[in-house]
C-alpha cells in the first residue's frame, strides 16, 4: 500500500525557481526543435536540389527517396519526443502561473497561450508527416 505525502505548503521562491526552471527548460527544447526541423528542411532542400540539377538514374533517386524517408522517421520521432516533453512542460508551467496567482492567471487568459503553443507543436509535427506522405508518393511513382 502507498503512503501518501501530505501537501507541502510553497513559498514564493519556490513557485519562482520552478517557473524559471521551467521556462528555461521550455525555451531550450523549443529551440533545440526548431534547430531539428530547420536541419530537416536543409536536408530535404539539398535533396531535391541535387535531383534538379543532376539527371540521375532511377535507380539513384529510389535511393534518395529512402534516405529521405529514413530520414524523416527519424525527424518526426524526434520531434515527436521533443513537442511531448513541451507539452507536458507547458502543462507544468500552466500549473505553477495558476499555483502562484490564480486571479492574474484568469484575468490574462494563459490557458489561450498555452493552447497556442500546443497548436504549433502539433503543425509542426504534421508538417513532417505531410513530408513523409509525399516522399512515399514519389517512391510509389518511382517503381
Amino acid at each position: 500500500m502507498a503512503v501518501r505525502k501530505k501537501p507541502v505548503a510553497h513559498t514564493d521562491e519556490d513557485i519562482r525557481f520552478y517557473y524559471d526552471f521551467l521556462w528555461k527548460a521550455i525555451g531550450e527544447a523549443v529551440n533545440a526543435l526548431y534547430k531539428g526541423v530547420g536541419l530537416f528542411l536543409a536536408f530535404m532542400a539539398g535533396l531535391i536540389a541535387y535531383f534538379v540539377v543532376e539527371d540521375s538514374t532511377r535507380q539513384y533517386r529510389f535511393l534518395a527517396i529512402l534516405i529521405a524517408i529514413l530520414v524523416s522517421i527519424v525527424a518526426l520521432v524526434g520531434g515527436s519526443t521533443i513537442g511531448y516533453g513541451i507539452v507536458k512542460g507547458m502543462d507544468s508551467l500552466n500549473k505553477v502561473i495558476k499555483l502562484h496567482n490564480g486571479d492574474l492567471y484568469e484575468h490574462l487568459d494563459i490557458d489561450t497561450f498555452i493552447n497556442r503553443g500546443r497548436m504549433a507543436i502539433r503543425v509542426s509535427l504534421a508538417c513532417i508527416i505531410l513530408a513523409l506522405i509525399v516522399l512515399a508518393v514519389g517512391i510509389v511513382q518511382l517503381s
